[in-house]
């Protein structure tokens, strides 16, 4: 919820005719496109996350982002409202049974679900939340694909190999698993939060997880791994009393 509230929406939809429903200012709402997108919210930081598409029910003019598809027609905005009230009040019944088509925009250089790092950023243990996620926003803007973790973090993941390289990725049964070519080992990561319960396995082995980049964790492979395997088990009350008993 930090990285989204502190990090993505770069401003808060307040002022005077905001729809904060569809994030929609329409201060930034000039001659029949919504512009300054980058101004309300970090490209960069939704990049980073995985977030592939924008879907808006407005067109957008925007560096950074690119035309997929788009409706035949313009949409009717509230502005129309003084000029055309009933064929607005017409769209805005009709949209209750058949949902409009929405303007879709790509975002260029989405780090994938899985990869390989080319970069890690060490920053201090003790920066805040906040500081962080600026950190990560300011070091990932630049080529490849660059992690943040905290200085502790960054110590369990050791130095890049370049040579690291994903063959093929899945998802298994609470999980995800990796095929790898790791002639001198490297780093993974994974766009998914680092929480207590995920474990990670390297050709059968475990390995440490590493928080980084706030919504991400990553692993170390030893050389010559082949097979990485994320699996998420958070043990039941059965777990635990067989264990007690063991």
């Amino acid at each position: 919820s930090v990285y989204y509230e502190a990090g993505i929406l770069k401003q808060e939809l307040t002022q005077g005719g905001a729809d904060p429903r569809l994030l929609v200012d329409w201060s930034k709402w000039r001659g029949g496109l919504y512009r300054d997108l980058g101004g309300q919210v970090s490209l960069n930081l939704l990049r980073i996350a995985n977030v592939s598409h924008i879907i808006s029910p407005i067109p957008i003019e925007e560096d950074g982002i690119e035309f997929v598809t788009w409706p035949d027609k313009p949409p009717l905005t509230k502005f129309e409202r003084s000029s055309d009230w009933a064929g607005y009040l017409k769209n805005r019944i009709g949209r209750l049974f058949d949902f409009p088509e929405m303007y879709i925009y790509s975002i260029p250089g989405v780090y994938p679900q899985l990869y390989a790092v080319d970069r890690i950023f060490s920053v201090s243990n003790g920066l805040s939340e906040i500081d962080l996620i600026k950190k990560i926003d300011v070091e990932t803007a630049g080529p490849g694909r660059v992690i943040v973790s905290r200085r502790n973090n960054a110590d369990i993941l050791g130095p890049i190999m370049k040579t690291l390289t994903v063959e093929s990725f899945r998802q298994v049964t609470d999980g995800y698993q990796a095929s790898v070519n790791a002639p001198d080992g490297g780093v993974l990561a994974v766009n998914t939060v680092a929480l207590p319960f995920w474990h990670a396995t390297a050709d059968g082995k475990p390995l440490s997880i590493a928080a980084v980049n706030q919504i991400q964790m990553a692993v170390r492979l030893p050389p010559g791994t082949e097979e990485v395997l994320f699996q998420y088990h958070r043990p039941s009350l059965q777990d635990v009393l067989l264990r007690v008993v063991k």
